[in-house]
């Protein structure tokens, strides 16, 4: 008997299939008439409870039909995978007041998206252009007045090309050719300076053969061939190496919450309606990776156009004409020697060697910064050091920057830095004295002392080796390393008296994963090392004393604390969480003596102390 009504059911549901193309009228059923949905399992899934009398909760709630239900999620999960910031989403259903309202999209804010810190300081910034027209006045500028020359120079210091390409790339992918550009929200990257594309919500559309760029910020820049190519590569591999993961993400979402869906009678459309947009949205997902293909073959084989030497060399020479206290060395080579006193701000400009002769001494006056857009050797060997200091003794000067140099790494051996502070120059935030921004550098037999801002040394975004240097007397952190790779090494460091000021790290670490080994860490009046964020660093064979903390480990962080000696200390070791957004954090702990410490051990009930060996 129950076969026989399990086969009428489904005699039904199909004869229900077979009038689809009358779907406008089956659109008006209840779902009540689509017995099918009775075949699937109810998949659970977890609930948002808002009470109306709190307030407004940190979520944005969407419908999922307004993004043909599955593909809101495909595209966060296709900008993650192209490492475009995107916030965190998931289908849940909401009972508002204990009614159950359905089931929604609910994204995270921006605001907590940043606050999270991933891959861009807590204080950036997310703007519409129409929204704030003065935060892209340079580069509306660069877009409508310069010559080809003069904009590719521009556009990269402006904004992220990278992303650009990425973000272009999706949009691709989705049909979508920006009209509406000027709507789109960016992200301003205080340690950068730059304008970033972050994920965009971005209908599903099928690709048009007549495609082509119709916002104007991407008509100027895929007007250069050399950048065209660069996002044609980026669209190309990616089709290659993801078309196939795209779909089975998508397919497997479906299957995971198809029951959900069929069993929501409060969705806006009905079951007909979902299950026609889920067949039609893949497909359309399917025939614009081949649409975006044939965009994406290259026109011919295009090369990045180089500077030639002369343009090179005319721009060194512009520069020392406007700059005196630089010489020029040939061809793109300005170097700085001897006794300088400097009292305006030097911005150093892109694809220039820069060089600093030893035994230079350079007097930099009240909130004074250089800030360069090329590499700086400043490699003196066994000659006499060259020193950075103030003109009064009562008056910091600003930051000694280096921004956006690439694969081209700078050179800091015997350096001295004293009595400098931090600046705002070209929309970069720069908290440190010595400042290196998606910036390699090597740094060797260097002092950094009487630093005034958050920190003597700050690191973004770049690869650095920081070895047998001193850091002494600073206001705050010493070593402040965001972002940066497994290849960062900080190692033979000495560390003493750091944060007389309002409480500072010897080595302060975030969404890095560095090794920190052998290293005197003595007197901090925070955390001799501190990992926070997302960071996994090797913190090995260290001394740290008279600190309030040795070494904690917070934020979602795990670091392997294998053979140090931690002295006098109020904790020795303690992992937390300190910001709501992230988790506790994981110490897997070895071979480390702990002497003098009053409280050798310490976490809260998110973290975890791995103790392997006592000493």
């Amino acid at each position: 008997m129950k076969r026989n009504k399990l086969i009428l059911l489904l005699l039904f549901g199909a004869l229900l299939f077979a009038l689809s193309p009358f779907y406008r009228s089956l659109s008006k059923l209840p779902d009540v008439f689509f017995f099918p949905y009775l075949l699937f399992p109810n998949d659970s899934l977890p609930e948002l409870r808002i009470d109306s009398s709190r307030g407004n909760v940190d979520k944005i709630l969407s419908s999922p039909s307004e993004q043909s239900y599955y593909f809101g999620l495909l595209n966060r999960y296709r900008a993650q995978k192209l490492g475009l910031l995107t916030p965190g989403a998931r289908f849940m259903k909401i009972f508002v007041d204990g009614s159950d309202r359905g089931i929604f999209l609910v994204s995270d804010s921006w605001t907590s998206t940043i606050k999270r810190g991933e891959r861009v300081p807590d204080n950036a910034e997310i703007a519409r252009i129409t929204d704030h027209p003065e935060k892209f006045a340079a580069l509306m500028k660069a877009v409508a007045g310069a010559d080809d020359e003069a904009f590719k120079t521009a556009i990269g210091l402006l904004i992220n090309l990278d992303k650009f390409y990425k973000w272009s790339a999706l949009a691709i992918l989705s049909g979508y050719a920006g009209e509406d550009f000027e709507t789109t929200e960016m992200i301003f990257n205080t340690a950068t300076g730059k304008l970033e594309m972050v994920f965009a919500d971005m209908s599903l559309r099928r690709f048009q053969d007549d495609y082509s760029e119709k916002s104007i910020l991407a008509k100027r820049i895929f007007s250069i061939t050399e950048f065209r190519e660069k996002r044609n590569q980026i669209l190309r591999e990616y089709i290659q190496e993801q078309a196939g993961n795209d779909l089975r993400f998508y397919d497997s979402l479906y299957k995971e919450t198809r029951g959900a869906f069929l069993s929501d009678f409060g969705k806006e459309q009905n079951n007909f309606i979902f299950l026609k947009q889920v067949k039609d949205a893949r497909r359309t997902i399917a025939d614009n990776f081949s649409a975006a293909e044939l965009i994406s073959r290259p026109a011919g084989q295009h090369s990045a156009e180089q500077k030639d030497a002369a343009s090179l060399s005319s721009g060194a020479r512009e520069f020392v004409a406007q700059n005196s206290m630089f010489a020029w060395r040939g061809e793109n080579t300005v170097a700085l020697s001897g006794v300088q006193v400097i009292a305006n701000d030097i911005i150093i400009p892109p694809y220039l060697r820069v060089i600093i002769d030893p035994g230079t001494v350079i007097y930099l006056k009240k909130g004074i910064s250089i800030v360069s857009y090329s590499p700086i050797i400043a490699d003196t060997g066994y000659g006499a050091p060259i020193r950075f200091l103030r003109v009064s003794p009562y008056e910091a000067w600003g930051s000694f920057a280096v921004v956006h140099t690439a694969d081209s790494k700078s050179v800091l051996n015997n350096v001295e830095f004293d009595g400098g502070s931090g600046d705002l120059i070209n929309g970069i935030v720069f908290t440190g004295m010595v400042a290196f921004h998606n910036a390699d550098v090597e740094i060797t037999n260097a002092i950094f002392k009487n630093a005034g801002d958050d920190d003597a040394l700050n690191i973004k975004y770049g690869k650095a080796s920081v070895t047998n240097s001193f850091f002494g007397d600073n206001f705050s952190d010493a070593v402040d390393i965001d972002w940066s790779p497994p290849e960062t090494v900080v190692a033979h460091n000495k560390f003493y008296n750091n944060g007389y000021g309002v409480g500072g790290d010897g080595i302060d670490l975030s969404w890095s994963d560095v090794s920190i080994t052998n290293n005197e860490i003595n007197g901090c009046t925070d955390k001799g090392i501190s990992v926070g964020e997302s960071s996994k660093p090797i913190i090995k064979n260290n001394l740290i004393s008279n600190c309030d903390i040795g070494v904690a480990v917070k934020d979602s962080s795990e670091a392997e604390i294998v053979g140090n000696i931690i002295r006098d200390s109020r904790v020795g070791i303690a992992a937390y969480q300190k910001k709501s957004v992230f988790g506790g954090g994981v110490a897997n702990i070895d071979g480390n003596i702990l002497d003098g410490v009053r409280i050798e051990y310490e976490k809260d009930k998110l973290s975890i102390l791995n103790i392997i060996n006592i000493k």
